[in-house]
């Protein structure tokens, strides 16, 4: 019972004593500069400590169109004051002012936390002591081991095979050296040593080293962490036991069949990134010059799906812009089929459009367009007895929404649904009676479903169906009275088709 009792003690402290990086601020300083966060001693947090402060966004993979996070640096901070929950810090450097607030939830990597474990740095000190002239000679003797000293005498030493000799263990982790030089003393005829140069105490040089560790440390963390292809399910596996000997991590014995599926995926994914550089680098029209056939094997060598996805969507997805032309006719006759003499021969709308994909950076709202529009529309209604030609000119503005593919996406359907707004000035006339009306036309809200088409050279087509109820009001009038209205509504439905390009 009693080991039972002390086996669950144990595991209760590891769960306390495991990072938690999130932290809050309690309050911030009119000046931004002093920072007390909701984490103290009781968090492995000291007085002096260095900390970093950093703020989680997600970004989205221009190829993939997947999510991945990444962990930018609000503040470089140093605690001046702890007590048991709270701590009190000095912000020294800041990169991101607007996101230090009351309240406000960021990640903290202290120094402490970080460094925790690792053995105090072993630290000695050396003098040199020379003749004015040695001093430089004696101070190359002393680093004789370290790397510039070596590339420097490179062409001194030539490569052997020789057996491995026993490696030299050193006392202490770095020597700090001071340099001194003989003087002699004119007036007693002796010497004495007169101090150059005089190294670090040691206790600077060992917080010097801490902080720059700690640093690196950090840099580390956000690099791993925002890497598109970190996750968590990948780093646990890294620290999974050998079953047989648990001493070892299992990877570094031995590799399963899913992590070689998934180094052998990694290098075809390398490969084909390669051949895809190496194929753009020619430009966008790569692929002129092969036959069907060979560019068949081709995109199944690199992997057909991946590089559809990318034609799909990249070609096209430099451009903010798409400008259309298209020719109209009517879907629904509002015409009197009594009246026979008044009539418009022609039915039909022209209309040119230009759509803006002013969100395509974002891909919550990559979805969404907006578009402005003019029509000239030829028609003909009907004023009770008899039916009035009309000429419309308008024009629209339209927000349009693509529930399943963004409006570049190559080489597939595009659906899209919209509503729009439109504003404009038509004539009306009763031939037979000599009577004319301008009118001032307005609808809202107009709704509209379409399908469009883009090609990889940059032009498309595009299909839609719209139906408003356009309100007419009259301006002017050529006689009193008549049999035009001062003011009529209608349903007006129509069917398009029109061509497209981007630019």
């Amino acid at each position: 019972m009693t080991r039972l009792v002390v086996i669950f003690a144990i595991a209760m402290q590891s769960i306390a004593m495991s990072m938690d990086y999130s932290v809050k601020i309690n309050q911030v300083s009119s000046s931004g500069k002093t920072i007390v966060l909701n984490k103290g001693s009781n968090d492995q947090i000291n007085t002096d400590d260095y900390g970093v402060l950093l703020k989680e966004f997600f970004q989205t993979d221009k190829k993939t169109g997947a999510k991945y996070r990444v962990f930018k640096p609000v503040a470089k901070i140093k605690a001046i004051r702890t007590l048991s929950d709270i701590s009190i810090w000095i912000a020294f450097r800041s990169f991101l002012p607007e996101e230090l607030y009351k309240d406000r939830k960021l990640i903290l990597l202290s120094e402490s936390e970080l460094l925790q474990g690792r053995s105090r740095l072993k630290v000695d000190r050396r003098s040199i002591v020379s003749k004015e002239g040695e001093i430089k000679q004696n101070l190359r003797k002393s680093l004789k081991g370290d790397g510039e000293y070596l590339a420097n005498k490179v062409d001194d030493y030539q490569v052997a095979l020789t057996l491995e000799k026993n490696k030299k263990h050193h006392d202490s982790d770095a020597t700090l050296l001071d340099l001194e030089k003989w003087e002699e003393d004119s007036f007693q005829n002796s010497l004495y040593r007169r101090s150059i140069y005089e190294s670090p105490h040691a206790e600077e040089f060992r917080d010097r080293q801490r902080v720059q560790t700690f640093e690196k440390m950090v840099v580390s963390f956000v690099k791993k962490h925002s890497d598109k292809n970190f996750s968590k399910k990948a780093l646990y596996a890294e620290q999974k036991r050998d079953e047989l000997i648990p001493e070892f991590q299992a990877r570094t014995l031995r590799s399963s069949v899913y992590d070689q599926s998934e180094y052998e995926k990694e290098l075809r994914v390398k490969r084909n990134e390669e051949l895809r550089q190496d194929l753009l680098s020619q430009g966008e029209d790569w692929s002129d010059g092969y036959s069907d056939e060979e560019l068949s094997r081709l995109v199944q060598k690199i992997g057909v799906a991946s590089e559809m996805e990318r034609r799909r969507s990249i070609t096209t997805n430099q451009f903010d812009f798409q400008a259309f032309a298209s020719i109209g006719v009517n879907l629904l006759d509002n015409e009197n089929t009594a009246d026979q003499v008044n009539t418009q021969d022609g039915k039909y709308d022209v209309e040119g459009a230009l759509e803006w994909f002013f969100l395509k950076q974002n891909e919550q709202t990559s979805r969404f367009a907006l578009e402005l529009s003019a029509r000239m529309s030829k028609d003909s209604l009907s004023t009770g007895g008899f039916n009035a030609t009309s000429t419309e000119y308008s024009s629209a503005i339209h927000l349009n929404w693509y529930p399943f593919l963004p409006p570049t996406t190559v080489g597939d359907n595009i659906v899209y649904v919209g509503g729009f707004f439109r504003y404009g000035w038509a004539r009306r006339e009763i031939p037979s009676l000599n009577e004319q009306g301008d009118y001032q036309i307005l609808s809202f809200p107009g709704l509209r479903v379409g399908i469009k088409y883009n090609f990889p050279s940059g032009y498309g087509a595009r299909v839609n169906a719209s139906f408003e109820n356009i309100q007419s009001d009259r301006l002017e009038k050529n006689e009193d009275g008549g049999e035009l209205p001062d003011r009529v509504s209608h349903l007006d439905g129509k069917v398009s088709i029109g061509l497209s390009r981007f630019f």
